[in-house]
Parts: structure tokens; sequence; C-alpha cells
């Protein structure tokens, strides 16, 4: 008499393999809000013109692009903006680099400005993670 046979089973992942993937996951959405929040300051503020993390706050009351790119990565206030703003400095997203320009009382200055084509080799501006 024969038996049939029964196909083994894929082997699951293990459950560090699954963290480790949903990590990997979560830090790509993050870059992906992150870089959302780069665009809506581009959408909101425009190019070359300076603004404190403390004017960029309030102006997300006017601006619901802007408010939601905000609540979408969970600030609640300035200071967690001006850190996440920071972790994004020098960083290329869609041609567009968020640059410290200064200090005033309000904080840190910054400005949105294009992409300099020839100093990408050079590292100017490179993809960051969130």
């Amino acid at each position: 008499m024969r038996t049939a046979r029964v196909p083994m089973p894929a082997p699951r992942p293990t459950l560090a393999a699954r963290i480790a993937a949903l990590e990997a996951e979560l830090r790509a959405l993050r870059r992906q809000q992150a870089d959302a929040l780069v665009l809506a300051i581009a959408s909101v503020i425009g190019l070359d013109i300076a603004f404190s993390t403390r004017s960029l706050w309030r102006h997300r009351r006017v601006s619901p692009e802007l408010h939601d790119a905000v609540r979408a990565l969970g600030i609640r206030n300035t200071r967690q903006l001006g850190a996440r703003l920071h972790q994004r400095q020098d960083c290329d997203v869609d041609g567009l680099v968020l640059v410290r320009v200064g200090r005033d009382v309000d904080g840190v200055i910054w400005a949105l400005t294009v992409r300099d084509d020839c100093h990408r080799d050079a590292g100017a501006a490179t993809p960051c993670g969130a």
C-alpha cells in the first residue's frame, strides 16, 4: 500500500525576522511622512524663504496640508517639529533641500532650496532616513 506524500509547509519566518520586516516598513513610512512634511513646507512657504520653527508651527493652523503633514508624524509641539526638521536637514527630497540658515529669538531659521546638481556628487545633499 502506497501513501500519498503530503507537501511540507513553507517555513515560517522567525519572530525576529518578522519584527525586523515590520520595523523596516515603519522606517519607510516615517521617511515618506517626513518627506511629505518637507514638500508641504515647499508648497506653503515656498523656496528660498527663511522661516523659524515657531512660525512654521503657527502656520499649520491655516494650512490644512501643513497641518496634516505635522499630524501624520505625531508632532505635538515646536520642539518636536524642530527635531524633525533637524533630522531632514541637508536631505534631498525630490530635489529640495532643507538648510539651516541661522538662529534668532524664535530658534533655528530654516529655508528650502533647490538641490545644486553640481554639488550632488560631492555629497552636499543626500537622501536621508527618517
